[in-house]
């Protein structure tokens, strides 16, 4: 299996272990890709700028728990948005 490759405009890696180092160094932004990705397949449309506050909200949760999945889920499932979907 050839695990290499090349991030959009980015760097390359070479196998799954400079993938995973290469995400980790861009935490922040994986962190709000994934935010966008489980706002829109939760609420069954495309991410837009009224999700911001949302974003934002999961984000911080998810942060303070050292970005958790888990906590992502729980912070989007808790919310008001996804509750009134």
């Amino acid at each position: 299996i050839d695990a290499s490759g090349a991030f959009h405009k980015g760097p390359a890696f070479a196998d799954y272990f400079e993938l995973r180092d290469r995400v980790a160094q861009r935490e922040p932004d994986f962190a709000r890709g994934f935010t966008e990705a489980i706002i829109s397949y939760s609420l069954g449309r495309p991410f837009g700028f009224t999700d911001e506050e949302l974003a934002q909200e999961i984000l911080a949760a998810a942060k303070a728990k050292q970005y958790s999945v888990s906590e992502f889920i729980q912070a989007l499932v808790l919310s008001q948005t996804f509750m009134k979907k």
